[in-house]
């Protein structure tokens, strides 16, 4: 008896996991409404946590923000993070925020370092130039975090912008950053989160 009820069951549970729609949790290039309702929410109900949450910790490459480590920063990543930092600072994310995020086209790639980069993407055998690499001093998410606790004037930011169109959220990617000599590389799987 106990037989023909577990098998049932078992199948049940395989064939709602078949029913989930593919990419579920893969980086989306469009996000719904709820969809970024919900990316707010998360990130302000974590605020403290933000960079150890199961939705977001998957993006951080070494131990972000540490020097030396990443941050990929999908559309959804990039609304929880920021909803999270104004919300440590007692503050909202208003809708010119919430716009540009959304409307973005690209995946930016937030790399923690004191020098100048190159950063580039790989799927497969195909190489993934930025479409624009920006270095920012003084902003950071550890700063935005801890105010004066950070020392502000040590470090720089890197972001390279990499269009969506290009990238294929299934395939295995590879971050790869250097400065010349040293080439760094992280595997990231942009199906993981969101």
């Amino acid at each position: 008896m106990e037989r023909f009820f577990i098998t049932p069951c078992i199948l049940g549970f395989f064939l709602c996991l078949l029913s989930l729609p593919p990419g579920l949790y893969a980086i989306q290039p469009e996000l719904s409404e709820k969809e970024t309702k919900e990316a707010v929410k998360y990130g302000e109900r974590n605020s403290r946590t933000i960079f150890k949450t199961l939705e977001i910790l998957p993006a951080c490459l070494e131990a972000w923000p540490g020097i030396e480590s990443g941050l990929v920063r999908s559309k959804h990543v990039n609304l929880a993070v920021t909803a999270a930092k104004r919300k440590r600072h007692s503050e909202k994310l208003t809708e010119d925020d919430i716009r540009q995020a959304v409307t973005s086209d690209t995946l930016d790639i937030l790399i923690r370092t004191r020098e100048n980069l190159a950063i580039k993407l790989i799927q497969y055998e195909k190489m993934i130039e930025p479409v624009s690499i920006s270095y920012l001093s003084h902003h950071c998410e550890l700063c935005d975090f801890y105010g004066d606790k950070a020392t502000k004037g040590e470090h720089e930011y890197v972001i390279a912008s990499f269009p969506y169109s290009e990238i294929k959220p299934e395939m295995k990617t590879t971050v790869i950053f250097w400065n010349g000599g040293a080439e760094r590389r992280y595997e990231v799987d942009l199906s993981s989160f969101k």
